[in-house]
Protein backbone atom coordinates (compact mmCIF):
# COMPACT_ATOMS: atom_id res chain seq x y z
CA UNK A 1 0.00 0.00 0.00
CA UNK A 2 2.74 2.44 1.03
CA UNK A 3 4.72 1.57 -2.08
CA UNK A 4 1.73 2.32 -4.30
CA UNK A 5 1.15 5.67 -2.61
CA UNK A 6 4.79 6.60 -3.06
CA UNK A 7 4.77 5.59 -6.73
CA UNK A 8 1.71 7.78 -7.31
CA UNK A 9 3.39 10.70 -5.54
CA UNK A 10 6.57 10.24 -7.58
CA UNK A 11 4.73 10.04 -10.89
CA UNK A 12 2.73 13.11 -9.97
CA UNK A 13 5.88 15.04 -9.09
CA UNK A 14 7.53 14.01 -12.37
CA UNK A 15 4.54 15.25 -14.33
CA UNK A 16 4.33 18.46 -12.32
CA UNK A 17 7.96 19.45 -12.70
CA UNK A 18 8.09 18.48 -16.38
CA UNK A 19 5.47 21.03 -17.29
CA UNK A 20 5.81 24.77 -17.66
CA UNK A 21 3.86 26.18 -14.73
CA UNK A 22 4.05 29.91 -14.05
CA UNK A 23 2.74 29.38 -10.52
CA UNK A 24 6.04 27.90 -9.43
CA UNK A 25 8.22 30.67 -10.78
CA UNK A 26 10.56 31.86 -8.06
CA UNK A 27 8.86 29.81 -5.34
CA UNK A 28 9.43 26.09 -5.85
CA UNK A 29 12.65 24.11 -5.58
CA UNK A 30 13.62 21.41 -8.04
CA UNK A 31 16.78 19.32 -8.40
CA UNK A 32 19.56 20.48 -10.68
CA UNK A 33 20.33 16.95 -11.77
CA UNK A 34 17.25 14.76 -12.31
CA UNK A 35 14.05 13.71 -10.61
CA UNK A 36 15.57 10.44 -9.42
CA UNK A 37 16.83 12.54 -6.49
CA UNK A 38 13.21 12.92 -5.46
CA UNK A 39 12.82 9.27 -4.58
CA UNK A 40 15.86 9.36 -2.31
CA UNK A 41 14.62 12.52 -0.63
CA UNK A 42 11.12 11.20 0.02
CA UNK A 43 12.45 7.87 1.27
CA UNK A 44 14.87 9.62 3.59
CA UNK A 45 17.93 7.91 2.10
CA UNK A 46 19.71 11.13 1.24
CA UNK A 47 21.33 13.32 3.87
CA UNK A 48 20.19 16.90 4.26
CA UNK A 49 23.66 18.31 3.62
CA UNK A 50 24.17 16.53 0.31
CA UNK A 51 20.60 17.18 -0.74
CA UNK A 52 21.00 20.92 -0.32
CA UNK A 53 23.79 21.08 -2.88
CA UNK A 54 21.66 19.39 -5.54
CA UNK A 55 18.68 21.71 -5.32
CA UNK A 56 18.20 25.21 -6.61
CA UNK A 57 15.46 27.79 -6.93
CA UNK A 58 13.28 26.99 -9.91
CA UNK A 59 12.64 30.68 -10.55
CA UNK A 60 16.36 31.41 -10.95
CA UNK A 61 16.81 28.61 -13.46
CA UNK A 62 13.71 29.70 -15.34
CA UNK A 63 14.74 33.34 -15.56
CA UNK A 64 18.23 32.52 -16.83
CA UNK A 65 17.18 30.26 -19.69
CA UNK A 66 18.17 31.39 -23.16
CA UNK A 67 16.24 30.85 -26.36
CA UNK A 68 17.97 27.57 -27.14
CA UNK A 69 17.78 25.95 -23.71
CA UNK A 70 15.44 22.94 -23.72
CA UNK A 71 15.01 22.70 -19.93
CA UNK A 72 11.62 23.53 -18.39
CA UNK A 73 10.56 26.30 -20.79
CA UNK A 74 13.12 27.12 -23.50
CA UNK A 75 11.72 30.61 -24.05
CA UNK A 76 11.04 31.70 -20.47
CA UNK A 77 13.89 34.18 -20.12
CA UNK A 78 13.35 35.71 -23.53
CA UNK A 79 9.60 36.13 -23.05
CA UNK A 80 10.10 37.94 -19.76
CA UNK A 81 12.67 40.24 -21.36
CA UNK A 82 10.39 40.89 -24.34
CA UNK A 83 7.43 41.56 -22.07
CA UNK A 84 9.28 44.03 -19.85
CA UNK A 85 11.59 45.82 -22.26
CA UNK A 86 10.06 45.45 -25.73
CA UNK A 87 6.32 45.07 -25.36
CA UNK A 88 6.59 46.90 -21.99
CA UNK A 89 3.19 45.97 -20.55
CA UNK A 90 4.28 42.82 -18.68
CA UNK A 91 0.86 41.35 -19.37
CA UNK A 92 0.69 37.67 -18.28
CA UNK A 93 -1.85 36.90 -21.00
CA UNK A 94 0.43 38.28 -23.71
CA UNK A 95 3.38 36.44 -22.19
CA UNK A 96 1.51 33.14 -22.44
CA UNK A 97 0.60 33.90 -26.04
CA UNK A 98 4.23 34.67 -26.80
CA UNK A 99 5.38 31.36 -25.30
CA UNK A 100 2.73 29.48 -27.25
CA UNK A 101 3.81 31.19 -30.46
CA UNK A 102 7.44 30.23 -29.94
CA UNK A 103 6.68 26.67 -28.89
CA UNK A 104 4.65 25.98 -32.04
CA UNK A 105 6.11 25.05 -35.41
CA UNK A 106 7.73 27.99 -37.19
CA UNK A 107 10.73 28.82 -39.32
CA UNK A 108 12.75 31.97 -39.74
CA UNK A 109 12.13 33.19 -43.30
CA UNK A 110 15.07 33.71 -45.61
CA UNK A 111 14.46 37.43 -45.96
CA UNK A 112 14.87 37.89 -42.19
CA UNK A 113 18.17 36.04 -41.83
CA UNK A 114 20.43 38.63 -43.47
CA UNK A 115 18.91 41.58 -41.58
CA UNK A 116 19.27 39.76 -38.27
CA UNK A 117 22.89 38.94 -39.07
CA UNK A 118 23.53 42.61 -39.78
CA UNK A 119 21.81 43.79 -36.60
CA UNK A 120 23.44 41.22 -34.34
CA UNK A 121 26.85 42.10 -35.80
CA UNK A 122 26.34 45.78 -35.00
CA UNK A 123 25.53 45.16 -31.34
CA UNK A 124 27.77 42.16 -30.68
CA UNK A 125 29.41 42.61 -27.28
CA UNK A 126 27.22 45.55 -26.26
CA UNK A 127 25.55 45.26 -22.85
CA UNK A 128 26.99 41.76 -22.49
CA UNK A 129 25.10 40.34 -25.48
CA UNK A 130 26.80 37.79 -27.72
CA UNK A 131 26.01 37.80 -31.42
CA UNK A 132 24.30 34.42 -31.11
CA UNK A 133 22.08 35.66 -28.29
CA UNK A 134 21.15 38.77 -30.24
CA UNK A 135 20.31 36.72 -33.32
CA UNK A 136 18.04 34.47 -31.25
CA UNK A 137 16.37 37.45 -29.62
CA UNK A 138 15.70 38.98 -33.01
CA UNK A 139 14.43 35.71 -34.43
CA UNK A 140 12.08 35.18 -31.49
CA UNK A 141 10.88 38.78 -31.53
CA UNK A 142 9.79 38.55 -35.15
CA UNK A 143 7.85 35.38 -34.45
CA UNK A 144 6.12 36.84 -31.40
CA UNK A 145 5.39 40.22 -32.97
CA UNK A 146 4.25 39.29 -36.47
CA UNK A 147 4.67 35.56 -37.00
CA UNK A 148 6.71 36.67 -40.02
CA UNK A 149 3.43 37.16 -41.86
CA UNK A 150 3.19 40.94 -42.08
CA UNK A 151 5.30 44.08 -41.89
CA UNK A 152 2.40 46.40 -41.12
CA UNK A 153 0.79 46.61 -37.70
CA UNK A 154 -2.76 45.31 -37.58
CA UNK A 155 -5.52 47.79 -36.89
CA UNK A 156 -3.72 50.67 -38.54
CA UNK A 157 -1.03 51.10 -35.90
CA UNK A 158 2.33 52.72 -36.69
CA UNK A 159 4.62 49.74 -36.08
CA UNK A 160 6.41 48.34 -39.12
CA UNK A 161 8.58 45.39 -40.16
CA UNK A 162 8.55 41.78 -38.99
CA UNK A 163 9.73 43.09 -35.63
CA UNK A 164 6.92 45.66 -35.37
CA UNK A 165 9.21 48.57 -34.53
CA UNK A 166 7.36 51.81 -33.88
CA UNK A 167 8.80 54.93 -35.58
CA UNK A 168 8.85 56.85 -32.31
CA UNK A 169 10.86 54.06 -30.69
CA UNK A 170 13.41 54.16 -33.50
CA UNK A 171 13.71 57.94 -33.27
CA UNK A 172 14.02 57.81 -29.50
CA UNK A 173 16.88 55.32 -29.79
CA UNK A 174 18.65 57.54 -32.31
CA UNK A 175 18.25 60.73 -30.31
CA UNK A 176 18.52 59.53 -26.72
CA UNK A 177 20.78 56.48 -27.02
CA UNK A 178 23.11 57.72 -29.74
CA UNK A 179 26.10 55.86 -28.27
CA UNK A 180 24.57 52.60 -29.51
CA UNK A 181 24.99 53.72 -33.12
CA UNK A 182 28.72 53.92 -33.53
CA UNK A 183 31.23 52.87 -36.21
CA UNK A 184 29.65 49.48 -36.93
CA UNK A 185 26.27 51.11 -37.50
CA UNK A 186 27.83 53.70 -39.79
CA UNK A 187 29.66 51.01 -41.75
CA UNK A 188 26.37 49.30 -42.45
CA UNK A 189 24.17 52.32 -43.17
CA UNK A 190 26.21 55.43 -43.98
CA UNK A 191 26.05 54.92 -47.76
CA UNK A 192 22.28 54.73 -47.60
CA UNK A 193 21.37 57.30 -44.97
CA UNK A 194 24.45 59.44 -44.48
CA UNK A 195 26.24 62.01 -46.59
CA UNK A 196 29.62 63.69 -46.80
CA UNK A 197 28.74 66.02 -43.95
CA UNK A 198 26.24 63.91 -42.02
CA UNK A 199 26.39 60.49 -40.36
CA UNK A 200 23.71 57.90 -40.95
CA UNK A 201 22.56 58.33 -37.36
CA UNK A 202 22.19 62.08 -37.78
CA UNK A 203 20.40 61.71 -41.08
CA UNK A 204 17.92 59.21 -39.68
CA UNK A 205 17.38 61.12 -36.43
CA UNK A 206 15.94 64.16 -38.24
CA UNK A 207 13.18 62.20 -39.98
CA UNK A 208 9.53 62.55 -39.12
CA UNK A 209 7.58 59.61 -37.73
CA UNK A 210 5.88 59.17 -41.09
CA UNK A 211 9.21 59.05 -42.93
CA UNK A 212 10.65 56.61 -40.40
CA UNK A 213 7.58 54.39 -40.67
CA UNK A 214 8.06 54.07 -44.42
CA UNK A 215 11.75 53.22 -44.06
CA UNK A 216 11.09 50.62 -41.36
CA UNK A 217 8.69 48.84 -43.67
CA UNK A 218 11.16 48.87 -46.56
CA UNK A 219 14.52 48.32 -44.86
CA UNK A 220 14.55 45.07 -42.90
CA UNK A 221 18.18 45.45 -41.78
CA UNK A 222 17.51 48.86 -40.25
CA UNK A 223 14.30 47.66 -38.59
CA UNK A 224 16.08 44.62 -37.12
CA UNK A 225 18.80 46.93 -35.81
CA UNK A 226 16.32 49.13 -33.97
CA UNK A 227 14.59 46.02 -32.66
CA UNK A 228 17.76 44.63 -31.13
CA UNK A 229 18.82 48.10 -30.00
CA UNK A 230 15.79 48.11 -27.71
CA UNK A 231 17.10 45.06 -25.83
CA UNK A 232 20.67 46.35 -25.74
CA UNK A 233 19.55 49.67 -24.24
CA UNK A 234 17.47 47.90 -21.60
CA UNK A 235 20.60 46.31 -20.14
CA UNK A 236 22.63 49.50 -19.90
Amino acid sequence: MADNIFKQMYRGAQELFSKDNDNFQGHTVVPKKDLSNLSRVLLGTEQESSRASDWTQFGDAYNNLDANNTNVNPYGGFVQDWSKNYQTEEDPVKERRAKASLEGEWELPEDAKGPLDTASTIFEGDSGFTKDELYKYGSNTGQVESGYKTKVQKGGGPARSYWQVEPDTALDLLNNSSALFGPKFETMFSDKYGSENMSARDGLSTMTSEEMSKILEEDDALAATFSLGTYVRSRQ
